[in-house]
């Protein structure tokens, strides 16, 4: 008997213990989430469109991106990654889209469509059936691009086409 009720004492302390680091782990999510700034993805954006207007035929796109400080080290590896692997599977046509869009056209500019808790979708402003799935990521207490279209997002969490 005796055993018994140290037996359920451990338990209930077990639970207990569970409970609670769950209830830290989601509370950790909570203030790193309040603390991304949401407005990075659009600025992003909004400048990946001006990239594309003006400076696409004259700076790479990798270049383009190693030049930011507002997107992660991970980021800019997985676009060169995905990038070299189109080159060598498809040398003439490469990608054949817009890795980044994940689309080979794009509207003029973005707003926030939906936020989650690892994803933010942006869409289109004047074409608002376009969308991209970003994630962001705090890195110190700077918030930065973590994934956008098909750059570190999962496929089951990419737009639907």
């Amino acid at each position: 008997m005796r055993k018994l009720l140290i037996l359920l004492g451990l338990t209930l302390f077990w639970a207990n213990s569970s409970t609670e680091s769950k209830e830290q782990y989601n509370t950790q999510d909570s203030i790193e989430m309040s603390k991304l700034d949401y407005n990075v993805a659009i600025k992003f954006m909004d400048d990946y469109i001006v990239y594309n207007n003006k400076l696409r035929r004259t700076v790479k796109l990798t270049d383009w991106v190693n030049n930011r400080q507002d997107v992660t080290l991970q980021f800019k590896n997985e676009l060169q990654k995905i990038l070299l692997e189109a080159q060598k599977d498809s040398p003439e046509f490469g990608l054949g889209f817009d890795p980044i869009f994940d689309a080979q056209d794009y509207p003029d500019k973005f707003e926030i469509d939906k936020i989650n808790t690892d994803y933010v979708t942006v869409k289109g402003i004047s074409w608002s059936d376009f969308k991209v799935v970003m994630r962001l990521k705090l890195e110190g207490e700077k918030c930065l691009v973590a994934g956008a279209g098909i750059v570190n997002i999962p496929e089951d969490e990419q737009r639907k086409k």
